[in-house]
């Protein structure tokens, strides 16, 4: 499907869209929640909504929340940042590791007595910084129960089966509330395509048939328990899991000159093992005073192998390259909130957090030409990184009326050594001022303007070198990389115009020093790195779309889409460019939007709920992303993905679901390679990979009792 006729369609949707969104509605959505037309920032969805989805979890319900998109939280240092956008009867949960779509799906849709939509500053939650979260509120004395899911799924093409067995237990043991949850998963990705090699632009010198395939499997176990200890409410949360990775690369290699072809074989094969605990007490010492205290340990070791093996025409070996890389990142979070009440229309937030990370990396590399191995010497990757952080907020959020008015001041400190193959110690501190306002003067509608500025939290990975074996390339550690800094400014308008239809969209700006990208460290080489200021821009647009108008009833149509631009000067031509977008042409298409010109997500359902069944399908699509390398550019365009799925209950009270995945999902990596630096040469090579995700099939039970 050719990017114009997606672009048109999208067009055409919001288009046709203008007609419902113009339409007068408001009765509509006040019936539904006319027990809370005194609280526009809360939008209640009542269990009941969700019927005629025919939900098992409360992430099934979770995900059909009109205008609300889950948000899994981010895997940086510190708690704040990867708390998500959900809440379990008004508490955060003390996990990282563990996702909001995990915690929700060992929840029973039948536990759940309303979705509340919090989109403004209600008193007693903490928004941490998110415009809108999704309050889950239990039901309290709910016997026990057991979720379960099982999945089994077929690659075209191959003849592995793909498996899956999720399990949870949801009860209560005198005053203790508790979930357990184990989850058992193999599966497979198998990539099929061709890798074409030319000398300058269009001179071929070698054709390549690559086979690839990814065999993943991991074991998960998971516990979390709550109660009320006297005045004190305490829950705790932990989470142990591991991973095995197996991905084999079979090439066959023909060189235009020699007609005879060669194989070229790779895999990488990586063990990972994730422990979390946390736990966290909340005590309200008066009707206008909260507190919490958070405590949270992660850590996570990662055994990584890979290997390069070359064989000639006479199918002898004339290469092998082994690497094998030790990884073991560990985290240690303290934290207080602090929630006050005492001032009319008021409630100030005073948060202070303590971490310390650590990272921990060797390698091992060798190479044998035939005369046996000989170490090679990769510098930066043997390290280890340390950092203390303390960060500290101050906010108030003042209701005025309609009106929100938010402001604040937090500050961050932190000190980041490394010692290894690089010594070196920073200390670094930031302000980040906040503000903003609020202006809903109708639970149908609100308005949003905010001004704030972030700062990023280094990848530790991006201290410690990284061997690439099948580009034959290294990108060095750079221990003197420093946080880039943004200041974020937001526009945004929401529109319910029914009970499942809405519409956001939101203008952003941000100012961003420092910005990390690839620096040029040698001639050859380059390092993550600070190349200067920069700036990007853009629109995001959400929209839950009722298609009863025209004649599908019980449908519904999600369309999210997001345009960006940026700027930046770049450090090896001196001209302005885009900044670059995240590289890797592997793994299933993952919605990655920043620093991707045009990215976009419709999603259709329709339900028949007299007949327990649905049906729908789903398109995601964005433009190329494009690395800037010292001597080289590497583009990668994804085109487009299609999956669909129909499902029913009609039997047992068991949820059947056949689904399609990857069914259209073809990418290609365009790599020019220049004589010395990038755009100030002419082109060395150009390598063209052609790559193609192999669909799956997967037919899913699961069910509660």
């Amino acid at each position: 499907m050719d990017k114009k006729i997606i672009s048109r369609l999208l067009s055409l949707i919001l288009i046709l869209s203008a007609h419902v969104l113009h339409a007068d509605h408001p009765s509509e959505l006040e019936g539904v929640h006319e027990e809370v037309a005194d609280q526009n920032q809360v939008v209640p969805y009542p269990a009941s909504f969700f019927n005629q989805y025919q939900p098992n979890t409360a992430f099934d319900m979770v995900r059909q929340l009109p205008g609300f998109q889950l948000d899994d939280g981010d895997d940086t240092r510190g708690f704040a940042n990867s708390a998500g956008n959900i809440l379990l009867n008004g508490r955060r949960p003390s996990v990282k590791q563990d996702t909001p779509t995990a915690i929700l799906s060992r929840i029973s849709a039948s536990s759940v007595e309303r979705i509340e939509l919090i989109r403004g500053q209600v008193l007693g939650i903490d928004m941490q910084g998110q415009s809108i979260i999704a309050n889950i509120i239990l039901k309290q004395d709910t016997p026990a129960a057991v979720r379960w899911k099982t999945i089994i799924g077929r690659v075209f093409n191959a003849d592995f089966i793909n498996r899956n067995v999720d399990a949870s237990l949801a009860h209560k043991w005198n005053d203790i509330d508790y979930i357990l949850g184990i989850q058992l998963d193999q599966h497979a990705h198998i990539w099929e395509g061709t890798r074409n090699y030319f000398a300058g632009v269009d001179t071929p010198i070698e054709n390549r048939v690559d086979d690839t395939s990814q065999r993943h499997s991991f074991v998960s176990g998971n516990f979390s328990a709550s109660s009320w200890l006297g005045e004190n409410f305490v829950e705790f949360n932990s989470r142990v899991r591991i991973d095995d990775n197996d991905v084999p690369l079979v090439s066959i290699r023909a060189p235009i000159a020699d007609p005879a072809p060669h194989r070229e074989l790779f895999d990488d094969d990586s063990v990972r093992t994730n422990i979390e605990t946390g736990m966290n007490v909340t005590r309200s010492f008066s009707h206008d005073l909260t507190s919490k205290g958070i405590f949270l340990y992660s850590q996570l070791e990662n055994d990584q192998y890979a290997s390069q093996t070359i064989f000639d025409i006479d199918d002898e070996l004339t290469l092998f390259r082994e690497s094998d890389k030790d990884t073991l990142t560990q985290e240690g979070i303290l934290r207080f909130e602090t929630n006050w009440t005492g001032f009319d229309h008021h409630f100030v937030q005073f948060n202070i957090e303590g971490a310390y990370n650590r990272l921990t990396s060797s390698l091992r590399q060798t190479l044998d030409t035939g005369l046996g191995p000989v170490r090679e010497n990769v510098p930066g990757s043997n390290t280890k990184v340390e950092e203390y952080r303390g960060d500290i907020l101050l906010l108030d959020n003042w209701s005025i009326g309609a009106f929100e008015v938010e402001y604040g001041l937090g500050a961050e400190i932190s000190n980041i050594s490394q010692t290894g193959d690089a010594g070196l110690e920073r200390d670094f501190f930031f302000l980040k001022p906040q503000a903003g306002i609020v202006y809903t003067p109708h639970i149908n509608t609100q308005a949003r303007l905010s001004v704030k500025r972030e700062v990023s939290q280094l990848d530790f990975n991006d201290f410690v070198s990284v061997v690439a074996l099948q580009d034959d390339d290294i990108t060095l550690g750079n221990p003197n990389l420093k946080p880039e800094s943004i200041w974020i400014a937001e526009l945004g308008y929401e529109y319910r115009f029914s009970e499942a239809g809405a519409f956001n969209i939101a203008l952003f700006h941000h100012w961003i020093s420092d910005v990390e990208d690839l620096l040029p460290i040698t001639d050859t080489r380059d390092a993550p790195g600070n190349i200067g200021d920069g700036r990007r821009w853009g629109v995001n647009i959400e929209m839950a779309l009722p298609m009863d108008w025209v004649g599908l009833s019980n449908s519904r149509l999600d369309v999210r889409t997001r345009w960006t631009d940026s700027s930046v000067t770049d450090p090896v031509t001196g001209e302005s460019r885009r900044l670059s977008g995240i590289g890797g042409i592997g793994g299933p298409f993952l919605y990655r939007e920043e620093d991707v010109k045009l990215s976009s997500e419709v999603k259709f359902r329709q339900d028949f709920e007299v007949q327990k069944v649905g049906w729908g399908w789903d398109l995601r699509s964005r433009t190329k992303r494009v690395l800037f390398k010292i001597d080289e550019l590497d583009t990668i365009n994804e085109e487009f993905d299609v999956g669909a799925f129909i499902e029913t209950t009609r039997w047992f009270g068991i949820k059947m679901s056949l689904s399609g995945r990857f069914l259209f999902d073809d990418r290609e990596r365009i790599r020019n390679i220049y004589e010395t630096q990038r755009g100030l040469s002419a082109i060395e090579s150009t390598e063209i990979h052609r790559l193609g995700l192999v669909g799956q099939i997967d037919f899913t039970l699961s069910g509660n009792f």
